[in-house]
């Protein structure tokens, strides 16, 4: 139902020449994690009607929107092993679909008619575009410490995964502020858990190119973690090509380090219940319907990390 909507609305965009981009929208679905959760959870509190799947839609629809954005910002050239838009139709296409699918957004969550969900979709994106903009300004500075990071990921990604556990938890013109910190928490385990895949998957394993981050000059979780421990000459070239393209030898001796340092295994320690717990402090005590979500945001980092 939530991709027959998000089709539904991709496809009344009646723009000349624009019929390629839609289609190519209509073909890039991503996991669906966001909305997977609110109707998971809504099922759980008898909230899931006709307008949590709309405001389901329109969480996608938001995420979409970063993420085309987020690849023009990045350079990156491909999106879920394919041509990412602004690869496939130019920059300026990919900004403006996406400054479209913010619209969109928030013409969806206004049909669900619940005034009071207007300013928490706001900060949301105020939140995500300022940590986005905190990021990019601190780009190529090892000096950024964990504290900023959390703080960060806390903006781009935890806001988005707190709007939709607040989705699913409202209940008339009232909804539970406990879920939006919850699901913040589970936005910062998803994105720590996303960064550490840029270092240890091949770009075939991925959702978009390999070492991107460390390349761009992105300070991420597991290279704060590998810096904590490294000292000597190791720590000066880990350094020296942070924020620099990186070569396939380089990649590889980088990868070498952070296998030495036991990092993958030190962020994948307790995470699973970590997120457990998440839902366990949200009153949810049976998880059948959360552990598939939780095995498939670990399943690659737990073959690939040990």
């Amino acid at each position: 139902m939530i991709k027959d909507r998000i089709l539904s609305e991709f496809r009344s965009i009646n723009i000349a020449g624009f019929d390629e981009v839609t289609e190519y929208l209509a073909g890039s679905f991503g996991s669906f994690f966001r909305s997977r959760l609110i109707i998971a959870m809504s099922r759980l509190l008898g909230t899931l009607d006709e307008t949590r799947v709309l405001l389901s839609a329109s969480i996608e629809i938001l995420h979409y929107a970063t993420l085309l954005h987020d690849d023009v910002i990045d350079g990156c050239r491909y999106r879920r092993n394919s041509q990412s838009l602004n690869s496939a139709f130019g920059d300026k296409t990919a900004i403006l679909t996406g400054d479209m699918l913010f619209g969109m957004a928030g013409r969806m969550v206004a049909m669900c008619k619940k005034p009071f969900l207007y300013s928490h979709v706001a900060d949301t994106v105020l939140c995500m575009a300022g940590s986005e903009i905190e990021e990019y300004l601190s780009q190529g500075s090892p000096e950024t410490g964990i504290d900023a990071y959390l703080r960060i990921i806390d903006g781009k990604t935890g806001s988005l995964f707190g709007l939709a556990f607040l989705f699913a938890s409202y209940r008339g013109e009232k909804a539970d502020e406990m879920f939006y910190e919850k699901g913040v928490e589970f936005g910062r385990c998803f994105q720590i858990i996303d960064d550490t895949k840029d270092y240890m998957l091949d770009f075939s394993d991925n959702t978009k190119p390999v070492f991107n981050d460390f390349s761009s000059g992105t300070m991420t979780y597991p290279l704060l973690i590998l810096l904590r421990s490294l000292k000597g000459s190791d720590r000066d070239f880990v350094l020296q090509k942070f924020g620099k393209k990186t070569e396939p030898g380089d990649e590889n001796y980088i990868r070498k380090l952070l296998q030495e340092y036991r990092v993958f295994g030190q962020i994948l320690q307790g995470m699973e219940d970590r997120l457990k717990n998440i839902f366990h402090a949200l009153g949810f005590h049976d998880l059948s319907s959360f552990e598939p979500i939780i095995d498939e945001m670990l399943d690659k980092v737990k073959k690939g990390g040990g």
